[in-house]
């Protein structure tokens, strides 16, 4: 049987797309021959990740992004679907996390396994999350030291303010005043000291007597250690005698004594004796001040008038 050349074209023609797409399937990385399960994830910002990128898990290529769609709640969620191939199983706790893949800022999508000890099922979707950009992750390293040169040039600043505030005309003026004052402070200062070397040097021989007195009291404690252990002996056993003396008992018959004395007193305030009588007599007292003061005349009389009693004196002398 004899095909005819448009068959011929046609088949060849056909053979050549199926190749072509084989091979650009093959360039992208779709293994056509191989099993894969598909998986979802969901977010709010994808960063730029596109159809075709590569799934990743440990640095390893194992899939590709299906699609990115919009899901239909109306909030605008970006449903993202991505190829796995069947060797790896996925916990269904795992995250699908948008990673950058190199410094151009090529995006990829990195499976992070979770812990579940249930597997996720064809199709299921798995937790998205948004690793932070490298530009981001550089912001926040330098955001410390951008704070730190920030407060860096704000201290700067004030210095090269206080330095103009120095060389200003009006300052100079008063810096040359306190440069004065200082020098001034500290000629007192050296002054004080001269006088505080001249007090020290004068009370030297004052200082070295008093250290001598110490010295010749120190040497005579010394010598006389063995008197003066006697003496402190001595008012041990004083010590001693008062402990062992009865005080209780001298008290008991001081109190015996005044009480004595008590009814002594009582006796004369309620008796009829003598001195009750002095105690209690009014008329006894009169009599008693009245002989006092005659005695007091006659003494006078005699002192002034000494004439007047010599005979009677002699008299009683010659008897």
């Amino acid at each position: 049987m004899k095909i005819a050349n448009e068959t011929k074209v046609g088949i060849l023609a056909v053979f050549a797309l199926t190749i072509l797409i084989l091979g650009f399937s093959f360039l992208k990385g779709n293994n056509l021959f191989s099993k894969e399960r598909i998986f979802y994830a969901r977010y709010d910002n994808v960063a730029n990740l596109s159809r075709g990128d590569n799934v990743l898990f440990k640095g390893l290529r194992v899939g590709k992004v299906t699609e990115t769609t919009f899901e239909p709640d109306g909030n605008y969620t970006i449903v993202v679907g991505f190829s796995v191939q069947k060797d790896i199983t996925v916990p269904d706790d795992s995250r699908a996390r948008i990673v950058t893949a190199d410094l151009l800022g090529e995006k990829a999508l990195e499976i992070v396994l979770g812990n579940s000890s249930t597997m996720a099922s064809n199709g299921s979707f798995l937790r998205g999350t948004v690793e932070q950009s490298l530009s981001q992750q550089i912001e926040e390293q330098l955001q410390p030291v951008r704070q730190r040169i920030e407060a860096l040039v704000v201290t700067v600043d004030s210095v090269i303010s206080r330095f103009n505030a120095i060389f200003d005309v009006n300052f100079a003026g008063k810096v040359d005043e306190n440069i004065i004052s200082i020098q001034a402070a500290i000629q007192n200062i050296r002054s004080i000291t001269e006088n505080v070397d001249l007090i020290i040097s004068m009370q030297v021989t004052r200082i070295d007597s008093v250290m001598l007195n110490i010295r010749d009291i120190t040497a005579t404690i010394r010598d006389n250690r063995e008197a003066l252990g006697a003496a402190i002996q001595n008012f041990a056993a004083v010590g001693d005698s008062i402990k062992q003396a009865d005080i209780v008992g001298t008290f008991k018959k001081l109190n015996l004594v005044l009480e004595d004395l008590e009814q002594v007193a009582d006796k004369a305030n309620e008796g009829d004796g003598t001195v009750a009588r002095l105690l209690s007599d009014p008329k006894m007292y009169e009599n008693m001040e009245a002989l006092t003061r005659n005695l007091e005349v006659l003494l006078d009389d005699i002192r002034k008038n000494p004439g007047r009693y010599a005979p009677a004196l002699i008299r009683v002398g010659a008897r």
